[in-house]
């Protein structure tokens, strides 16, 4: 059988996020803690995030979109939809699973803000 040529991709590769590549090139040290803690805060809410049976059974899927505010000692307040799934259920569910990961780690001491904004895509799909 033949070999495979030394240049051939062994496997294929994902480009990082912008978010990450913005995270190792920032010079400025507060916004590359910002970005840090967001991607904490995201990693927890991925952690809470569960499918709802009935919408599993019933295939649905969706990305909703939800903003919400993470004060200084951690906890979330003000969750709003910012876009919906079209599905009720997968939309309650987000927010739940924003509430369920609340509280956050507290916002770390090189952050100046004492509330923080994030904007969250919260993903479900059955693939």
């Amino acid at each position: 059988e033949p070999e495979r040529p030394l240049d051939a991709p062994a496997a294929v590769s994902v480009p990082p996020s912008p978010e990450l590549l913005r995270e190792v090139h920032s010079t400025d040290p507060a916004e590359a803690a910002m970005l840090r803690y967001q991607d904490t805060v995201k990693q927890r809410i991925e952690q809470f995030r569960r499918y709802p049976e009935s919408a599993r059974q019933q295939h649905r899927e969706g990305t909703i979109e939800v903003v919400f505010t993470v004060n200084r000692d951690g906890a979330a307040g003000e969750i709003a939809l910012l876009r919906s799934s079209a599905s009720n259920l997968l939309d309650a569910e987000a927010i739940a699973t924003v509430k369920r990961a609340s509280p956050f780690l507290p916002i770390p001491p090189d952050i100046s803000a004492n509330r923080v904004t994030m904007r969250v895509a919260v993903v479900f799909s059955l693939r």
